[in-house]
């Protein structure tokens, strides 16, 4: 059994260390983590990943999520981590959307198994889906 620990706010180098190495998306990066929530997500001292809550709209939460490679031997633990937060955040009320590029499996995949289903209104625009 994998033991994930979680830090948050996630360090800045966290947040660099997850982030495609282009000025813009580092850019990104940094503005999201002092604007929303950050967690930084790990095995042991490897990181594998920063997930961010971005307020993108009143009662609304845009959730963004980094992998580094490493992430991938513990994607069933990062699902279940994700599910639990996701879960704690529906129950304030607040609706938690995420983005995905229309036709990109894997990321389709990790959304659909997290919890969060297609908005037929918007492509690319997936809705968590809290049950009870």
């Amino acid at each position: 059994m994998v033991t994930l620990t979680t830090r948050s706010p996630a360090l800045r180098d966290d947040c660099l260390s997850c982030a495609r190495p282009t000025r813009w998306v580092r850019k990104a990066v940094l503005y999201m983590r002092r604007g929303g929530d950050t967690v930084s997500i790990h095995a042991g001292d490897t990181l594998l990943a920063v997930a961010y809550f971005w307020p993108c709209r009143e009662g609304c939460l845009e959730f963004c999520l980094s992998l580094r490679p490493e992430a991938r031997t513990h994607m069933h633990a990062l699902v279940r981590l994700a599910q639990l937060r996701l879960e704690e955040i529906a129950h304030t009320g607040k609706r938690v959307e995420t983005h995905v590029r229309p036709g990109h499996r894997p990321g389709e995949r990790m959304a659909r198994l997290t919890g969060f289903i297609p908005d037929r209104r918007t492509p690319g625009c997936w809705v968590y889906l809290w049950r009870l």
